[in-house]
């Protein structure tokens, strides 16, 4: 039975979008925020559906527009405002695509566009050509590098094959779940995807040189000859 609160057009299920339903009733004044914060973009939130759930929201996908609405779960304390202006900033601030475009956001829903494509974990089902693979393994690289220089950590690309997808029309790679990125001096970005990328084995597609270098050495001792090497052969991407 869908839950009612003042305000909600009947027939509206408040557990559609207020997630774990068993928390409606806790908290209905969130849950009557999430809503109006989705009728404010959406005139129909019944052309919605859902297509993945995290820790800390659940994703629906807008058919018609081809936008996605991320929404805060209520059984979290973790608001989507920070993701939301991350997400702004890059689209702002890099020369690359890098992440979704973002349309509107406030602290329980993000609204941003809907890339189709494959999570890099399915990678190999696109069956590549070598060079085709070597180019985009490159440009997360560099994509990686412009995170680091606009001083955002992503926070999750140690695990990239969740948080890449290769999209459909051209096989670019773009970044997604920015939920626990973060503005710092000091990012990782590089340092998270030469890892997965090294213990993939997937940095020998790029070059052997590049695969025996020690990044995490050369990081250390403020050496430049890792990046060096990455810029001369992914330069091209």
């Amino acid at each position: 039975m869908a839950v009612g609160t003042p305000g909600l057009p009947k027939g509206i299920a408040m557990e559609k979008f207020c997630y774990p339903s068993h928390m409606v009733e806790k908290r209905p004044d969130e849950c009557y925020d999430i809503y109006h914060s989705i009728l404010l973009v959406t005139g129909d939130p019944h052309s919605l559906i859902m297509i993945d759930k995290g820790t800390d929201s659940i994703v629906f996908l807008d058919e018609d527009s081809k936008r996605v609405f991320k929404v805060k779960r209520l059984d979290t304390t973790k608001f989507l405002s920070n993701e939301g202006y991350v997400l702004l900033n890059i689209g702002y601030s890099s020369p690359l695509k890098i992440a979704p475009t973002v349309y509107a956001f406030n602290k329980y829903v993000v609204v941003m566009e809907y890339v189709e494509g494959t999570k890099f974990e399915s990678l190999p089902e696109l069956g590549l050509s070598q060079n085709e693979l070597k180019r985009i393994l490159c440009r997360i690289i560099r994509k990686a590098m412009l995170l680091d220089e606009l001083m955002v950590n992503h926070g999750q690309l140690s695990r990239a094959y969740r948080h890449i997808i290769i999209r459909t029309n051209d096989h670019e790679p773009i970044f997604i779940d920015f939920g626990d990125s973060t503005i710092t001096r000091k990012p990782q970005n590089l340092t998270s995807v030469w890892s997965f990328l090294h213990n993939k084995g997937l940095l020998r597609v790029i070059s052997e040189e590049i695969d025996s270098l020690d990044f995490a050495r050369s990081l250390k001792k403020k050496e430049e000859t890792a990046i060096k090497a990455l810029k001369e052969h992914c330069a091209s991407c």
